[in-house]
């Protein structure tokens, strides 16, 4: 987590879809998060222990149901990405009093932001941000 993960909606709390997936409440406190293997982590496991399946470019599929070998490792990584992001997030929200905004940051923030069902807003610069508060703050 970063200060870039401050919620900078008032005293609406976070979850913010990226390395760690944590939960940031309305106060800007640290709730927890969740540590699940990233979109990379699955596709690197994949082609390092299929030894017959060919590595695959990660792009969004055309359709859920793949029709070779290539479009349906895509698809699973895509979609399975996705449905692992929508149905973490989901299990959160049920777990919290309030209603957090929903961020997507990192490398695949854009591509999972428009993938999610669940996530509100794709900020790629989150963690420059906070970077950028730190420096802010030490400079004084």
């Amino acid at each position: 987590m970063s200060l870039g993960d401050l919620p900078r909606s008032g005293r609406r709390g976070e979850i913010v879809d990226g390395a760690g997936r944590p939960v940031v409440s309305g106060k800007g406190n640290y709730v927890g998060g969740i540590i699940a293997p990233g979109i990379m982590t699955a596709a690197e496991a994949l082609f390092s222990h299929a030894a017959k399946l060919p590595r695959v470019d990660f792009v969004r599929p055309l359709n859920v149901i793949g029709r070779s070998t290539v479009t349906a490792m895509q698809s699973g990584l895509f979609y399975g990405s996705a449905s692992l992001v929508d149905g973490l997030i989901e299990r959160m929200l049920l777990e919290l009093e309030d209603s957090p905004k929903v961020i997507a940051t990192g490398g695949m923030g854009e591509l999972m932001g428009h993938a999610s069902d669940r996530i509100d807003v794709v900020d790629e610069n989150l963690t420059l941000d906070g970077l950028r508060i730190i420096y802010e703050m030490n400079k004084a």
